[in-house]
């Protein structure tokens, strides 16, 4: 894309940093889609399974108003999940104590992942606050960014999970739905956030076909999905 203004007839070319410096946006979706979040319209144009395209990123709405901005609990929000996986990576290197809590995968979703976002998307993504069991019924808060969903969130009930740890969004009503694809667009295995009820070495995933199952955690060929709050 070429940025330009006119000044005096003349054809001066812009930086992106200066046009956002401005005030210009390089991206008018976004910024039109997030009126209809903030006004509480978008519903209105929007239905839960639409997919929006934001620069090369590819997400549908799984939920409105299903999670909270911590920051803002009254503000509307749409939670979104990539339609492509993210790359492989394990859960953690071993056993995990506090489940989810402590993954090496949260830490490279709201790390690495999170930071190779572009500048005008991270600015509407907000912090959400979820409630995660770990294998032996201990319950712990986490406040992220970037997250993937329980097994009760996807499934509407813990199934190898031993507890259930918020409710099912509205987008996961059938296994099809709950099919995700890689970049080459093969359906594949991604992690939940949910660890086996008294195992602190394997947690829960779905499979390429969109049932519930579990894997060792430091399996290296299970993905995640690229999953956010818009606020």
């Amino acid at each position: 894309m070429e940025n330009f203004i006119c000044i005096n007839g003349n054809r001066v070319e812009l930086t992106d940093q200066q046009i956002k410096e401005l005030g210009f946006s390089l991206n008018p979706f976004l910024v039109s889609f997030m009126e209809l979040v903030r006004s509480g319209k978008v519903r209105e144009q929007y239905n839960v399974r639409d997919v929006i395209k934001i620069d090369d990123y590819e997400l549908k709405i799984i939920g409105f108003n299903h999670d909270k901005d911590i920051n803002n609990t009254d503000a509307p929000t749409v939670t979104v999940i990539g339609t492509k996986l993210l790359p492989y990576h394990r859960m953690h290197g071993g056993a995990c104590e506090k489940g989810w809590v402590d993954t090496e995968l949260r830490k490279y979703l709201n790390g690495e992942v999170y930071n190779s976002l572009p500048s005008e998307l991270k600015q509407y993504i907000c912090e959400v606050k979820k409630a995660t069991h770990n294998y032996k019924g201990d319950i712990y808060d986490t406040v992220d960014k970037l997250f993937i969903p329980s097994e009760s969130e996807l499934f509407g009930s813990a199934i190898y999970a031993g507890y259930e740890d918020g409710e099912r969004y509205e987008a996961f009503a059938t296994r099809k739905d709950r099919i995700l694809v890689d970049s080459k667009g093969s359906s594949d295995w991604y992690w939940n956030r949910s660890f086996y009820g008294g195992y602190s070495t394997y947690a829960a995933y779905v499979g390429n076909n969109g049932h519930a199952n579990y894997f060792h955690v430091d399996n290296s060929y299970v993905r995640a999905p690229l999953c956010f709050t818009l606020a």
